[in-house]
């Protein structure tokens, strides 16, 4: 994935963590946007951090190239790991279901992403 990619990804969770943050405003009430905020800030956290060490090198043998993006994937696990013990232990009462809700469609730009750069070409 390109750095322009990789941007659409971020921009793109931007825009769906406001869409949840807004539906969970008008369905339920301010904390459960905060909760969303939270749950898609997280996924895009994650994202921030696999750019950062996954295209550190921009020209390297496959071989260290791959070795970037696999030790890129797990500190986003571990760091995704870490926020979501921080939002559930740190924020009490915190609406969970917004939490993961807003991070399983932030999370789905990836997918998003790809099936445009697959059909655009």
């Amino acid at each position: 994935m390109k750095s322009t990619k990789a941007g659409s990804v971020i921009a793109l969770q931007l825009v769906l963590t406001t869409i949840m943050s807004l539906l969970a405003l008008v369905l339920s009430d301010g904390f459960a946007a905060l909760s969303a905020v939270m749950g898609g800030g997280i996924a895009i956290l994650g994202a921030l951090l696999y750019i950062k060490v996954a295209y550190r090198t921009k020209f390297a043998s496959p071989q260290v190239l791959m070795r970037a993006h696999f030790r890129a994937e797990m500190l986003k696990m571990f760091a995704t790991a870490l926020l979501f013990a921080v939002v559930f232990i740190g924020f009490k009462g915190v609406a969970a279901g917004w939490v993961i809700g807003s991070f399983a469609v932030a999370t789905a730009a990836y997918w998003l992403v790809l099936v445009s750069i697959r059909k655009n070409g």
